[in-house]
């Protein structure tokens, strides 16, 4: 995929889904040179990754067991707020999509378009990458 915007990886993306079948075929069809991916099957599994690692960019499913993935994105974002957040399911809300233009840098239906998916991350990416993190 050409992009006309250039930033330096590796970029440590966190994917957050209970679906195991989805989380290979999110890392398998987002591949890239530069993403590494670290999975999770739940919020609070991976608000416990968050707490050990560096994160560039968080996918997160909404409909998940134990923390589903409104709640998680709301902790996620109060405590990394740095972090951009892109939500996916195939069930958006009415509270997900106003969730999305106040809070988080984008969003995705399942199932997944693979191009329009790389055009949010890179642009997140981008723009996350211009803006210092806390140390």
């Amino acid at each position: 995929m050409q992009s006309d915007v250039t930033i330096a990886g590796p970029f440590n993306i966190l994917l957050v889904d209970d679906d195991q079948a989805t989380r290979i075929l999110l890392t398998r069809i987002l591949q890239q040179p530069d993403y590494v991916f670290t999975e999770a099957d739940h919020g609070n599994k991976a608000l416990d990754l968050l707490e050990k690692s560096c994160f560039d960019l968080i996918i997160t499913d909404l409909r998940m067991p134990e923390v589903d993935g409104i709640a998680f994105a709301l902790r996620a974002h109060a405590r990394w707020p740095h972090i951009p957040i892109v939500l996916m399911s195939g069930y958006f809300t009415e509270a997900a999509w106003k969730l999305d233009s106040e809070v988080f840098g984008g969003f995705i239906q399942k199932p997944i378009n693979r191009e329009v998916l790389l055009r949010i991350i890179q642009r997140l990416l981008a723009k996350s990458n211009s803006i210092p993190k806390p140390q």
